[in-house]
């Protein structure tokens, strides 16, 4: 827990990893939803400055303030992220002031037991939004459950069953 940024490629069952940089609190990883290095694909650069910037998946979601609403700070989907919203960053409410499609290398989703995660500063959920929204859509309606409550929720069981292994046993 020395506070370094560590790349996501180098972390392994067992590690700490910052959850939440206002508070300081670190959490251990009990598994990957995945970790793939060799894997490319379309991710999204979000950034706050000119070299400090998050890469993330459009479906991964992010902890957010929309500019165009009123709502305060909620786990979205980082697709829906406009310039001018705001991130936590390191604890902080920051501007984006970019955002660019690119293509990278690697796929990464860490479990922590709190289902968010700290990468270059930005809190971050574990999770994805399946429909590209914030709550889940059922036909045309929107239920109002908010897509990093309903996984964390139903990945109770595992975080169970990550509680319950030797701290560098994989089981995922």
């Amino acid at each position: 827990m020395s506070g370094d940024h560590v790349p996501l490629d180098s972390i392994q069952v067992g590690d700490m990893v910052k959850i939440d940089a206002e508070t300081n609190t670190y959490e251990a990883i009990y598994g990957f939803g995945h970790h793939e290095q060799s894997i490319a694909g379309n991710f999204l650069k979000i950034g706050w400055a000119q070299n400090s910037f998050l890469e993330i998946s459009s479906e991964h979601m992010l902890l957010v303030s929309s500019a165009a609403s009123s709502a305060g700070f909620r786990m979205i989907p980082a697709s829906k992220v406009k310039i001018g919203d705001e991130l936590m960053v390191e604890g902080v409410a920051t501007q984006v002031a970019f955002i660019d499609e690119i293509q990278s290398r690697g796929l990464y989703a860490p479990l922590t037991y709190s289902g968010t995660i700290v990468v270059n500063g930005v809190k971050a959920s574990q999770y994805i939004s399946v429909q590209n929204t914030e709550h889940l859509v059922i036909g045309k309606i929107n239920t109002g459950l908010n897509y990093h409550r309903l996984a964390h929720t139903f990945l109770f069981p595992l975080r169970l069953l990550g509680s319950m292994v030797k701290k560098d046993t994989p089981f995922m």
